[in-house]
């Protein structure tokens, strides 16, 4: 088991970008098909717009965080999570005009770019979460050092 979660840990860069370009042939294959877009649009276009491009954020974002490194602020991750979900939604949206099935419209770009910015908002909200809490374990650490400092120079 510890040698399958090494290979996962080494591989984990290609099966996100495995992971994504299927996704994206899915979504874009799938929602040209005259039937079958009208099959999957059903559910509700909107919802799915926000969903696709929530996924397509945090692909990106996990991609470029195990391609560069952890930094301490994740702002430029976020940034190019964004940036990603903008063209990309951009590229899909002007995709359309050559769709008989499907019309480009601006809404539809403005919510996949809120999907882009709901999971950076996520995001952001777990970092933040993270730093507070490690500066409360920090302060709760100096306290009880100086607890066990009080007790040993306690003379008796």
């Amino acid at each position: 088991m510890a040698r399958f979660i090494t290979i996962v840990k080494n591989n984990l860069r290609s099966y996100l970008g495995i992971g994504l370009a299927l996704f994206l042939m899915t979504v874009i294959t799938s929602s040209n098909i005259p039937f079958l877009s009208n099959f999957i649009w059903s559910f509700s276009n909107k919802f799915l717009h926000l969903l696709t491009y929530f996924l397509i954020a945090f692909f990106l974002y996990l991609g470029i965080r195990n391609r560069i490194g952890r930094t301490n602020s994740n702002l430029f991750e976020i940034t190019f999570a964004l940036l990603g979900v903008a063209i990309l939604a951009a590229i899909d949206e002007l995709g359309q005009i050559f769709s008989d099935s499907r019309t480009p419209n601006f809404d539809d770009w403005l919510l996949d770019l809120v999907g882009g910015i709901l999971l950076c908002s996520v995001i952001a909200a777990i970092v933040l979460m993270r730093k507070i809490w490690d500066m409360y374990s920090l302060y709760r650490h100096q306290k009880l050092l100086e607890q066990v400092r009080y007790f040993e120079d306690d003379p008796e």
